[in-house]
């Protein structure tokens, strides 16, 4: 027989509230506590309390949220100061006139070779740029010079084959030339197309869309004064007669749907300016940069 047999509590017939008193024994000669003991509990961070006492609720893992940079940068705009406008002596006053990407400028350049149809200036009209037609300059300035240097070298070189001696010497004066023919160009002829056309026949166009137009027609020159290099008269009249006929189209086109409607009479007249200026300046290039003998 077993000295301390083990009561089963499954065979005892107890009440539930009964079971601790017989697995642990009698509590009742336990002293109670004296003193009250207060129990600070912190504050839950992780949830709501349970109904049944103050014990935090289990922690529940939350997904952190993305904040997206631009959102957050737009709701800052917000605590921002609003921004001053610039002043004419700044550089950010004239930002909005190189407003334009290298995509764009390709998609003038190409519009400029193919005089019609009559769309350029309403192509420009919402955004008209300065860069482009800056660059187009600036590119056929030293073009022009290096171009007129090498083809003279050229004539020089085969004179001197037959002569039995080369004598060229660079001409220096060929690129101040250029800056000034090619930039006066660029800014007093569309000044004073601007002027006519807008206290005269009261036209609201813009005087930067004027200079994108002319710019943007100089860009046929480039590569023509290329092969101007080539010293042989015929052809360079050729490729010269060419820019010009294109570049003259290209500018008389988009600039007559201009004045059709209301001056026609005065308009005519004012094209057929801007088309004798425009075929001088083809000549310029032709008889003083591709031209510097007169016994051609």
């Amino acid at each position: 027989m077993d000295p301390n047999p083990r009561t089963n509590l499954n065979d005892l017939d107890l009440p539930v509230t009964q079971l601790d008193e017989a697995f642990y024994g009698d509590n009742t000669n336990l002293e109670e506590p004296t003193e009250e003991v207060q129990l600070d509990f912190a504050e839950n961070k992780y949830g709501d309390t349970t109904s049944s006492g103050n014990l935090p609720a289990p922690y529940v893992y939350q997904q952190p949220q993305i904040i997206n940079e631009s959102s957050s940068s737009s709701m800052n705009q917000f605590d921002q100061a609003p921004a001053k406008p610039a002043k004419f002596y700044q550089i950010e006053y004239y930002q909005f006139l190189f407003d334009i990407d290298t995509k764009q400028v390709g998609q003038r350049i190409a519009r400029s070779l193919i005089p019609y149809p009559a769309t350029f200036l309403e192509l420009v009209k919402s955004n008209p740029d300065i860069y482009g037609p800056f660059w187009i300059a600036t590119t056929l300035v030293f073009i022009l010079a290096v171009a007129g240097n090498t083809s003279s070298y050229l004539k020089s070189a085969f004179r001197g084959q037959d002569e039995g001696g080369l004598n060229w010497e660079y001409d220096a004066q060929r690129l101040s030339v250029a800056t000034g023919v090619i930039y006066g160009y660029l800014f007093f002829i569309p000044l004073a197309l601007w002027a006519y056309l807008r206290f005269w026949c009261k036209i609201p166009i813009r005087f930067i869309e004027i200079i994108a137009l002319y710019g943007y027609s100089f860009f046929v020159y480039i590569p023509v004064s290329i092969l101007c290099i080539i010293p042989y008269v015929i052809t360079q009249w050729l490729f010269i007669a060419l820019a010009g006929v294109i570049s003259t189209s290209f500018l008389l086109v988009n600039f007559f749907p201009l004045i059709k409607d209301s001056h026609l009479k005065k308009g005519l007249i004012l094209i057929l300016i801007m088309g004798a200026l425009h075929v001088g300046f083809a000549l310029t290039c032709r008889l003083y940069f591709f031209a510097l003998f007169s016994n051609e």
